[in-house]
Parts: C-alpha cells; sequence; structure tokens
C-alpha cells in the first residue's frame, strides 16, 4: 500500500482531531497552519490556535489540506513503513514499549489506513491518553516549584528594598542635619562678629544711659540664640544615636564573631576529594560538629563540571594523594588557585589526618 492510497484527514473519525491538533502537530507547525489557511493570526493565543484546528482538521477544508501536507512531509519515512507492513505486526510494535517519537508515526498511520480494526486505535489512544497526562503532571510540578522559587525570590527581594529604601532616609537624614549644623556655624559666627561689633559699640556709648538697655537686649538675644543651638545639639545627638543603631543593623558584628566559642567552621563549606568511600560519614560527622557544612567527591575523572561546581561551591578544600586519582589531584590545585580557595593537601586519607587537617583550618 503506498502513502498516496491511504485516507485524507477529512475521512478520518473527528474522535482523533484533538490527538492531531494537540500530540502529533507542535506548537510552531499549528501556527503556520492557521496563517496559511487565511484566519487571522497575529494577537490569536496558542490555545485558540489549537481549539480552531482541532474543529477544522477532520474536515474539508484550508486547515485540514495544509495539516495534511505537513504531516506527509514530517512524517513521510514513518508512513512509508507503517503503512505497508501487516496490521498484525503494527500492533505488535506498537504493544512494546515505545518513546513518544514512535507512538506519533504510528498514531499517524494506524489512523489513515483503511485496514485499522478499532481494538488497535483504542490501545494507542489510551497510551497516548497515560503519555500526556504524565507530561502535564511534569509541567504542573515544575510550574509548582517555580512560583514557589519566585515568591520566595520576591519576598527577598522586598525585604532588600525595605532596607535600601531606610539606609537611603537615613542618608538624606544625615545629609540635611550636616547642612543644617552648617548653617548653625555660620550663624554661631556671625553672631559672634557681630557680638564683637556691638560690644566695641557698648564700649564708646558707656557713658550713655541708654547702654544698658542695649546690653540687657543682647543679653536676651545671646539667651535666645544659645537655646536654639542647644535644640540643635540635642537634634546633632540624636541623628547620632539614630546613626549608631542602624549601623549596628547594616554591619556585621565582626568582634563578637571572633569571640564565639562556637566559631571553628562556623558557616564555612568544606570539600573532601579523593580517600575512601566508606569514610565519607566520619568525614562529614568532624565538621558539622565543628558548625561547618561538608561535601565529598571521590577524585574519579566524573567530568571537569562536577569537580569545577563542587569547588566553587566550597570555602575550604582538602585533598588527599593516597588514595585519588592524579588528574583530580591536579586539576583541583588549578581550580583552587584559579577561584582563590583555600586548600590543604593531605599525604594520607584516614580519619585522625584529617580531623588534624581541620583542626589547623579551625585554629587559623
Amino acid at each position: 500500500m503506498e502513502i498516496l492510497q491511504c485516507k485524507k484527514l477529512s475521512e478520518v473519525d473527528k474522535k482523533f482531531s484533538g490527538f492531531i491538533a494537540g500530540f502529533v502537530l507542535g506548537s510552531e507547525e499549528r501556527a503556520t497552519i492557521v496563517k496559511k489557511s487565511g484566519n487571522y493570526y497575529k494577537g490569536i493565543k496558542s490555545l485558540e490556535i489549537l481549539t480552531l484546528i482541532t474543529k477544522n482538521v477532520c474536515t474539508e477544508g484550508k486547515i485540514a489540506k495544509f495539516s495534511e501536507q505537513i504531516l506527509f512531509k514530517k512524517y513521510k519515512k514513518e508512513l512509508e513503513i507503517y503503512i505497508t507492513i501487516p496490521i498484525a505486526e503494527l500492533s505488535a510494535i506498537w504493544d512494546n514499549n515505545i518513546d513518544s517519537s514512535l507512538m506519533r508515526g504510528i498514531f499517524i498511520a494506524s489512523i489513515l489506513r483503511n485496514d485499522t480494526f478499532p481494538e488497535l486505535l483504542e490501545k494507542i489512544c489510551n497510551r497516548i491518553n497515560l503519555f500526556i497526562s504524565s507530561e502535564l503532571k511534569a509541567k504542573a510540578e515544575s510550574l509548582i516549584i517555580i512560583a514557589n522559587l519566585e515568591n520566595h525570590i520576591k519576598i527577598s527581594d522586598e525585604k532588600n528594598l525595605i532596607i535600601k529604601n531606610k539606609y537611603r532616609e537615613i542618608k538624606k537624614e544625615k545629609e540635611l542635619l550636616a547642612s543644617e549644623n552648617e548653617k548653625l556655624k555660620k550663624e554661631i559666627r556671625f553672631i559672634d562678629s557681630t557680638l564683637n561689633k556691638e560690644k566695641e559699640v557698648i564700649i564708646i556709648k558707656s557713658a550713655e544711659s541708654s547702654a544698658l538697655d542695649e546690653i540687657e537686649f543682647l543679653k536676651k538675644k545671646i539667651e535666645i540664640l544659645q537655646n536654639k543651638l542647644f535644640e540643635k545639639d540635642e537634634l546633632i545627638k540624636s541623628f547620632n544615636e539614630s546613626r549608631n543603631i542602624v549601623e549596628s543593623f547594616i554591619l556585621p558584628k565582626m568582634e563578637e564573631c571572633e569571640n564565639c566559642e562556637k566559631r571553628n567552621l562556623c558557616a564555612r563549606r568544606v570539600l573532601m576529594i579523593g580517600g575512601l568511600n566508606k569514610f565519607e560519614v566520619n568525614y562529614k560527622k568532624t565538621v558539622e560538629s565543628l558548625n561547618g557544612e561538608f561535601k565529598y567527591h571521590d577524585g574519579k575523572k566524573t567530568g571537569n563540571m562536577d569537580l569545577k561546581e563542587s569547588i566553587k561551591w566550597a570555602d575550604t578544600v582538602l585533598f588527599s594523594t593516597d588514595i585519588n586519582s592524579h588528574y583530580a589531584c591536579l586539576e583541583a590545585k588549578k581550580l583552587c588557585k584559579k577561584m582563590k580557595k583555600d586548600y590543604f593537601v593531605m599525604k594520607n586519607s584516614g580519619i585522625a589526618s584529617f580531623n588534624r587537617t581541620i583542626n589547623e583550618i579551625c585554629s587559623c
């Protein structure tokens, strides 16, 4: 049986139109069919395109015509094979655990053959439904994970934005206070200059009775200015207290960290390359008891990226020379130097040697 002797899509049962549109045809192919068939394409959503093709793919219209052209071109080899072989042999091939690429070719060939029995079509549809369900489930799980990650990122970004805005406000307030302080200094210099001039005038007019009233007036003026100066000093004092609070919140408390009794490997990531696999649990127990994080790499040549990512993760790298690959030792040393990571070479991969090296790291 040749391909030209098979059914047209208009002769296929419409219950298969959804499988043809959603399972066999890709999103780009569906868009091309809608565009060629003369339908309005710009702004139309992918779900609307899928619905339009599903309704018309098994009819006599242009959508069926262009869908047929794409399918015969895309699955030419599959149609030449699966339309010409006996139907019993095609059913046997389907019963094997085939992948999704073969599923599409056999499905198209089966619905276009004139001799396909309903039992085979039912088996094919059931398998495709299971495949589509598993794909949708996997996509849904991925979307949930992505949504959770985006939510965490959003919360983190909001917190960072609040801190940044607070810091900007404090910085702006500091600048304003500094400007006010400078103005006050200028006013004080001006007042001092004015007082000196007025004192000279008072000395000259000391003989006049009005001098006493002038002095009293100046005293009151000085008192007012001193009160203003006191208020400004209190404002500067309040700002300094606020600044100290903010700086204690933003800047790390280094002195407390240095004197912490549990410091040891605090938040330090330790990578061990090589050594005996059975000691991995002991290595990990030692590091975690000192408040560190631990990761193990067996030193086997499983790919440069695997070793590179492990070293990139670590703060400190240890590798033994007794049980390790020559490649891993050289590559580890090279990557540590390139990434500026601390590394320690151990001649013995035993637990005692590992513990001694960890103690040396803690004392640094």
